[in-house]
């Protein structure tokens, strides 16, 4: 169970790794402390009771055989995990299991470090399809976790639990041509929200663009993507699943020999929270055909053809 997946975080007293076999009755009460304070606000006691019953340390164990089991550390304390490993044994699809926070730790940001580190984790990278058995709990923050409800199923099943999933995209293209430069890169995120036949872009003097920019340190694809969409739009958003990802080589008027390297989601549009404050960027609904040869980049064009070709 132990290995050197190891990631230090902003809080220079958290760290995220993988579970020590003798830490196995600290995650066992982690695991029954959360059940009995943040999953009965969802569930029946009873089943709950059932529940708490089964989450031994020997379970931890048995699980942490199997998957990459992690924990966040405060010091000596264990205040959350997760563990990802494969679906039925397939190579190419994976699951993620038993993430739990701390009651205590909750709302701090340790949810998203332990999703950050799962989908970082060679069993999410080499999946095409990742599921989770989710708790009525766990769904809101899933959904802003960029996961969607399995064959559009909201409901819980004979497990008391709902079915979610993302599926990654597996297209990568590159653009231009690199030449024996040095290149400024940027990571940056970008959602392709569509509504019927048409996608949403945002128009500046320049051209069309996607939804999204340069990831800020530290930031997530998702938290890119949701500071974007308020920045340009106003919306909250949901990500519904990964398109695909592109890079190009590319001189720039301003910044010189430039290599963005972009990954591009699919969602929607949720509530309007507050007004856009970016006056030049106007977002809009429009069908791809009219803006097709408008796109500024050729590699936001490709991903818009990509979403439309695997999402309708």
């Amino acid at each position: 169970m132990e290995g050197n997946h190891m990631a230090k975080t902003g809080d220079k007293n958290l760290e995220i790794r993988l579970l020590r076999e003798e830490e196995a009755p600290k995650v066992s009460e982690l695991i029954r402390k959360t059940i009995r304070i943040s999953n009965t606000k969802d569930y029946p006691v009873e089943l709950m009771d059932r529940l708490i019953e089964i989450e031994t340390p020997e379970h931890v164990r048995e699980r942490a055989g199997w998957t990459h089991f992690y924990v966040v550390t405060d010091g000596d304390q264990i205040i959350g995990c997760g563990a990802i490993g494969p679906y039925w044994g397939k190579e190419d699809e994976s699951s993620l299991f038993t993430i739990f926070v701390d009651p205590d730790h909750q709302r701090k940001g340790i949810g998203r470090m332990i999703m950050d580190t799962l989908e970082k984790d060679e069993y999410f990278l080499r999946a095409k399809r990742i599921e989770i058995p989710a708790s009525i709990t766990g769904v809101p923050f899933y959904l802003k976790s960029g996961y969607h409800f399995k064959n559009g199923i909201s409901e819980p099943d004979e497990e008391h639990l709902i079915r979610m999933e993302k599926n990654r995209g597996n297209m990568h293209k590159v653009f231009g041509t690199k030449e024996n430069v040095k290149y400024v890169d940027r990571k940056g995120a970008y959602i392709i929200p569509i509504k019927g036949d048409e996608v949403g872009v945002v128009e500046t003097p320049k051209g069309f663009f996607l939804l999204g920019g340069g990831l800020d340190a530290d930031e997530t694809d998702f938290q890119c993507i949701m500071r974007e969409c308020m920045e340009e739009t106003g919306y909250d958003v949901e990500i519904k699943g990964e398109v695909g990802s592109a890079e190009t080589f590319m001189l720039h008027p301003t910044i010189g020999y430039f290599h963005p390297i972009q990954t591009y989601y699919v969602g929607e549009l949720l509530d309007k929270i507050m007004e856009p404050i970016e006056p030049d960027h106007v977002f809009k609904f429009v069908r791809f055909d009219d803006i097709r040869d408008k796109m500024y980049l050729e590699m936001q064009k490709w991903a818009i053809e990509q979403a439309l070709a695997h999402y309708i």
